[in-house]
């Protein structure tokens, strides 16, 4: 599943990093906010409950603007799928 859900974001996780630092590029707000819708359609497209998908595109319009790039952005992917995951079975957020 992790695979799946990689892939819809790859296009997308290339251009955010592009934008490590909004003072190297001017991004303008409303691509955080594509970049979350898109990861949402992505996470549905992949076979992920809809309220994962909708708690990470809630969480991605929050966390986007700070997320880095390259490594540092794929391991905030996955702690913030962790979470919505979490979040959705009633349990605790991992560590």
């Amino acid at each position: 599943m992790r695979r799946a859900f990689l892939v819809p974001v790859a296009a997308t996780g290339m251009l955010a990093g592009l934008a490590t630092s909004r003072a190297e590029l001017d991004v303008h707000e409303d691509f955080y906010a594509g970049f979350a819708q898109g990861a949402y359609y992505g996470l549905l497209l992949a076979g992920e409950d809809y309220h994962v998908a909708w708690c990470m595109r809630g969480e991605l319009e929050f966390e986007a603007r700070g997320m880095g790039g390259g490594e540092e952005f794929q391991q905030t992917l996955d702690r913030l799928l962790a979470a919505c995951r979490a979040a959705k079975s009633g349990g605790d957020t991992p560590e």
